[in-house]
């Protein structure tokens, strides 16, 4: 976990409250070599006196079909893929995320929101700028690895940007001429951001945060497993493995350290790409 991560976004020194992921490293010889990220992009907001509300529509299938498809990631894979003329690495594996959260149905679907009671002559919008922060960053985020992509790498991330609100949360929702109003522990909301793309965010209730994050250990074992059991040519996984086995060597080299390289902790990816 990292907290108060800064980096910067066109051309603005910018912060986010709080990056924590899971890792999962596999050389198995009876799956593909790999080294999967989980990263949760978390932004923390307070409001005692001002709920959040978030409205839902009825959408039919929009809102109902499965949503992993608009998981946003990173991978070296995509790379290799690419140059054989094979599918994205998400193409190829999301038939396989049947537990995904962002497949769940029961998680309300929002696609606007109000700030209720806030004070019309402000332009200040708590929501919006939480919005905008776990966005900016997983952009930055994309588009930093993606210069040094690499095709024999075996490096993926995946995001899930989250705002985490200690304060009320509520789903609208139309029921004939008027609305009905629920307290909610989770809501996703769909949003647009960074040249029309289209990003899910997750809402979640600081008492409900616990169960968030067991959901989403489920989705990275899953991501994990997914890719263990891809379908790579046997001379491709060969080199992966003798790439791997070199940028260890010069990384043990570069780092002084006591201990023979034999036991050279893991370094994470992220601190050494």
């Amino acid at each position: 976990m990292m907290p108060s991560m800064r980096y910067e976004y066109q051309g603005d020194l910018r912060e986010i409250d709080v990056l924590a992921y899971l890792e999962s490293a596999s050389s198995s010889p009876k799956e593909n070599q790999q080294y999967t990220s989980t990263e949760l992009i978390i932004e923390c907001k307070k409001s005692e006196s001002k709920p959040w509300v978030f409205f839902s529509a009825n959408l039919g299938h929009l809102l109902t079909m499965p949503q992993v498809g608009f998981v946003k990631y990173y991978s070296d894979f995509n790379a290799y893929f690419e140059k054989i003329g094979e599918r994205s690495l998400l193409g190829q594996i999301a038939h396989k995320l049947k537990n995904n959260h962002y497949n769940d149905s029961t998680i309300p679907r929002c696609i606007t929101y109000c700030e209720a009671f806030r004070d019309q002559n402000t332009r200040e919008n708590n929501i919006y700028s939480a919005i905008e922060s776990v966005l900016s960053f997983l952009s930055w985020d994309i588009d930093w690895r993606s210069e040094s992509s690499d095709e024999l790498g075996d490096f993926s991330t995946f995001y899930f940007p989250v705002i985490v609100l200690d304060g009320e949360l509520l789903e609208a929702k139309q029921q004939g001429n008027g609305l009905s109003v629920r307290r909610r522990n989770h809501i996703q909301l769909r949003a647009i951001f960074d040249r029309g793309k289209v990003f899910i965010i997750d809402i979640v209730r600081k008492n409900h945060f616990a169960t968030y994050l067991q959901m989403i250990e489920e989705d990275h074992k899953e991501f994990v497993s997914s890719i263990g059991k891809l379908t790579l040519k046997p001379a491709h996984r060969a080199k992966m493995k003798l790439h791997a086995d070199h940028r260890f060597r010069v990384l043990a080299k570069q780092i002084p350290l006591s201990f023979p390289e034999a036991e050279m902790p893991q370094m994470p990816r992220r601190l050494v790409r």
